[in-house]
């Protein structure tokens, strides 16, 4: 996941912004982005983050109840080699 980061950040116009970063200018690496999310945990930050982010939300009236944080990454799934009559008498 942290590779993956660092690139989107070398990637992404966007989140060049985000960090306040130029065309040019140096990006964190992965093991960068690691020791930081490592430091975070450690010092139990996240949750504070979690919680100063969840209050910015509920200031512009975008109240969410529940939510999940998940890891977007692809796996790849078995191929149904099944024929359209097979699939038929499965139903």
């Amino acid at each position: 996941m942290d590779k993956q980061i660092e690139n989107q950040i070398l990637d992404r116009r966007s989140f060049k912004n985000f960090l306040g970063a130029g065309t040019g200018d140096k990006v964190p690496g992965k093991k960068t982005v690691w020791a930081f999310r490592e430091k975070l945990t450690e010092s139990g930050l996240v949750e504070d983050l979690f919680a100063q982010f969840n209050y910015n939300l509920e200031q512009k009236e975008l109240i969410f109840y529940q939510g999940l944080l998940l890891d977007a990454s692809f796996s790849v799934a078995p191929r149904q080699r099944n024929t359209r009559e097979e699939n038929q008498k499965i139903c």
